[in-house]
């Protein structure tokens, strides 16, 4: 089953909305259309992270986004402090990947 860039949305309703500050971290850029149902979302400057579910269902249903805004604004403002050092392990977690010259030189998020 194809499902739409989860991603991408969820990225343009956190703009939508004033949430600047807000990465979307899961889906990843590898995956932006993952089948798994959580979502992780980080705030660098804030230092917080807020989780969800969004049901898949919801992103193939352009009647939903409400929903999902709804869902995204709740888990901003319930989000959690972060430390920095688990913010640092987050970001470097990420697999290499290849460069324009083939090696593998720096992180991709």
């Amino acid at each position: 089953m194809n499902y739409p860039n989860k991603r991408e949305i969820i990225q343009e309703i956190l703009e939508e909305n004033g949430c600047l500050d807000w990465y979307v971290a899961q889906p990843d850029k590898q995956n932006p259309a993952s089948a798994n149902a959580k979502c992780i979302l980080l705030n660098f400057v804030e230092k917080k992270r807020a989780e969800l579910i969004i049901p898949n269902e919801w992103f193939q249903d352009p009647c939903r986004y409400g929903e999902i805004t709804e869902l995204i604004w709740l888990a901003v403002q319930n989000s959690t402090p972060v430390e920095s050092q688990h913010t640092a392990h987050y970001l470097f977690s990420f697999p290499r990947q290849p460069n324009q010259n083939g090696n593998r030189g720096g992180y991709r998020i």
